[in-house]
């Protein structure tokens, strides 16, 4: 049997927390963006931009209680930023898209903060850079 859902951290740029905290979710005519920032005084702000996504879901922490990702990857606590391999969300969004995508090398995306849960399905790499 394949395991499914494996998280792989993900590192896209230096100077990362381990923890980190949603500060702000936005789909408008900017684009699809998500905004984190570390703790402490001191923490910048992180843009993570994704142009386009080809699907994404948000969900809080609390209410995923059947993602194996504890199982997944040991340091899941420990970490915000992760690529899943063999995903369940990115076949079912191919079953659901009839197989459209199928040629696409889309990756899973996934921002775990303690209160949020943010997927995303994309064909292109994002842009991560440091607001301040």
């Amino acid at each position: 049997m394949t395991e499914i859902n494996i998280f792989k951290k993900w590192e896209p740029i230096l100077g990362l927390q381990n923890a980190m905290y949603v500060e702000g979710l936005y789909d408008d005519y900017e684009g699809f963006r998500i905004l984190l920032k570390g703790s402490g005084e001191c923490a910048k702000m992180l843009r993570i931009k994704f142009d386009p996504p080809l699907a994404y879901r948000a969900i809080d922490e609390g209410d995923l209680l059947a993602y194996e990702r504890v199982n997944s990857y040991s340091n899941s606590g420990q970490w915000t930023l992760f690529v899943v391999e063999n995903s369940s969300y990115l076949s079912w969004f191919q079953h659901t898209s009839q197989g459209i995508h199928n040629e696409r090398a889309i990756v899973h995306y996934a921002i775990f903060t303690s209160s949020s849960c943010i997927e995303v399905l994309a064909e292109y790499e994002p842009s991560v850079d440091w607001l301040n």
